[in-house]
């Protein structure tokens, strides 16, 4: 049995290891290359149809653990769509049409749960090709694919062997195998891309797994097949879904191009190649497995399900505010007009997606509160009323204090946090109350307690943790030109905060200067501290900085002009940072906040 575990994987990686350079060469050498283009981030021609190597470790791992005919046949199928497909662009009707006959295949060969030609099968036949898309479209970045599909092969190999299903087990390791022998040269700065070829098979596999792990989980209950099913695809599936309805709403075409999926966004918000490989690998892999641990406790499975969906649905958000709403490496490609309607309709909506996450977060957060007491009700309609009390009451809270009139995610400071906090305390005050008049829902004070804790750290940990995320962001932004910031006091910290958050004003801190011997070698948001004028020049060099500001009106004329003139001598620009307060900046929208060139007049050199 372990050998007949072991080997099929294994053969998997060590073929895929093995072929890829080889087909990274051939590619080379006959043309078959994807040259740098305005939607892409490689900058040299990179070698195509890594699929090749990917689909020969699937057929082989395929064929030694001993699977149905049919299913080595939609492999190979697939394969040759992609394939096809890569060389000679076929049209979006002819690949479905042959996607639709391998997932027929796969249908036929028995696996996943349902009779051919049942209505069943008709959803089980959109599921794999809906799938194998989604995979297909979050092919966009270095390692994006093969990361996401190795986090979750490898978590739903786990599962299936725990299960007992054997033989779709070895299949899902093998496809996390074929995934990380192919990440070894598609791991950013990638040397070969998979292509079409890679990607739709995948997807295929993929979409099969999860769809046998829905059917075992569910026991043939058919709503919780398929929701089992989308926990092992929720990344790339939710993406693909948030896209194409933006782009439907904002009048463009859902099945074109563009740089608009949450790798696309998460480059252009300043993440690196492998930060952003790295993010959705673990996000694919937490939600897998936080769901699938959940499955023993059908209304905590439900919620962590709705739970992980509004999260991701959050960040696909929280991108959209930093990157825009169809952005590309130029900026924004939404028509005005087309914007302008899509935020009058969010205007008349809000704060409903507020309330509704919070919802989630509270129904959730008693939902956990029941699995670790092993308390509450003992029916389905009886856990449907207790949510609905808890949801109802600790929204109107919320409510109440007036937590909806702000900015909400990004309102993460100490005041409104406290208040966040105050509103919990009062939610678990009143529901504890209430759950002591209706005794039959059998919830304690250990429910209670264990409710209260779940909800802080949802309802805190989500503010806390967007506000972190934007302000990584801020971090990670590698556009604009590079500032050291003198004065690394209060005035200073306000400064790198801002210009980190407003991507707008095209400056990127980069360090601090400080006339405080005390607070050299130090960190201050992250940035170093160098020290006083006479470190500007090492400073300066490090850093790759081409402007200094001068972030306090308290520093002394006399430095301010020593500033002056270091600055001068390096060929560096300094200027002055200002916030005031005038019917001008608020009459004119602005914020008050100014950057200008220093006026402190300087002897010619």
């Amino acid at each position: 049995m372990a050998l007949s575990v072991i080997i099929p994987p294994l053969a998997a990686f060590v073929v895929t290891l093995l072929a890829t350079p080889v087909v990274r060469m051939a590619s080379r050498r006959w043309g078959f290359v994807a040259n740098p283009a305005g939607d892409r981030w490689h900058v040299a021609p990179t070698p195509l149809h890594g699929g090749i190597a990917i689909s020969l470790g699937l057929l082989v791992a395929a064929l030694l653990a001993g699977v149905h005919v049919y299913l080595i046949l939609g492999i190979g199928l697939v394969f040759l769509l992609g394939l096809t497909d890569d060389l000679f662009h076929l049209s979006p009707l002819l690949r479905v049409l042959v996607e639709l006959v391998a997932a027929l295949l796969i249908i036929a060969s028995g696996l996943g749960g349902v009779e051919l030609w049942s209505p069943a099968c008709i959803v089980a036949i959109v599921w794999i090709v809906l799938v194998s898309n989604a995979i297909n479209l979050i092919d966009g970045a270095d390692g994006v694919a093969a990361s996401v599909v190795a986090a979750t092969a490898t978590v739903g190999g786990v599962f299936l062997l725990a299960s007992g299903s054997v033989e779709l087990a070895v299949l899902s390791i093998s496809l996390a195998a074929v995934s990380f022998g192919f990440l070894t040269f598609n791991w950013p700065p990638a040397t070969i891309f998979m292509g079409d070829s890679g990607s739709l098979v995948l997807g295929y596999l993929l979409a099969i797994i999860a769809l046998e792990a829905g059917f075992i989980a569910s026991g043939d209950q058919f709503i919780l097949t398929y929701a089992v099913a989308f926990a092992f695809v929720a990344v790339p599936f939710l993406d693909a879904t948030f896209v194409a309805l933006v782009r439907i709403v904002l009048g463009q075409n859902p099945a074109r191009g563009g740089t608009h999926h949450i790798h696309h966004r998460l480059r252009l918000a300043g993440l690196s190649a492998r930060q952003t490989a790295t993010t959705l690998g673990m996000l694919a892999a937490v939600s897998v497995s936080t769901i699938v641990l959940s499955l023993s406790q059908p209304t905590l499975f439900g919620m962590m399900l709705l739970f992980g969906a509004t999260f991701l649905l959050l960040l696909e958000a929280l991108l959209v505010h930093q990157t825009g709403f169809l952005p590309s490496k130029s900026g924004e490609t939404a028509e005005r007009r087309a914007m302008s309607r899509l935020y009058g309709w969010m205007r008349r909506i809000s704060p409903a997606p507020k309330v509704a996450a919070d919802a989630v977060v509270i129904a959730t957060a008693a939902s956990v509160a029941g699995a670790l007491t092993q308390s509450g009700p003992a029916t389905a309609g009886g856990a449907a009323l207790l949510l609905a009390i808890f949801v109802t009451v600790k929204v109107a809270i919320l409510w109440g204090m007036r937590l909806y009139r702000q900015q909400w995610l990004m309102s993460a400071g100490t005041p409104d946090l406290i208040r966040v906090l105050a509103a919990i305390v009062l939610g678990s005050v009143v529901t504890a109350l209430i759950m002591t008049l209706v005794t039959s829902l059998n919830v304690g004070a250990r429910f209670i307690a264990a409710d209260f804790l779940a909800a802080t750290l949802g309802l805190l940990g989500l503010r806390i943790g967007f506000r972190m995320f934007h302000s990584l962001i801020g971090v990670q932004r590698r556009s604009g030109t590079r500032v050291l910031i003198y004065g690394a006091g209060q005035a200073g910290a306000f400064a790198a905060r801002e210009l980190r958050q407003n991507a707008d004003r095209r400056l990127k801190p980069v360090g601090f200067l400080d006339d405080d011997p005390a607070k050299e070698g130090s960190k201050l948001y992250g940035l170093s501290i160098f020290g006083d004028l006479s470190n500007l020049e090492r400073a300066a060099k490090l850093t790759l900085a081409e402007q200094v500001i001068l972030s306090s009106s308290k520093i002394p004329y006399e430095r301010s002009r020593q500033i002056m003139l270091a600055c001068r001598a390096l060929g560096l620009r300094c200027s002055r940072m200002t916030f005031e307060f005038n019917e001008d900046a608020v009459g004119n929208g602005g914020d008050g906040f100014k950057i200008q060139d220093a006026a402190i007049t300087v002897p010619s050199l």
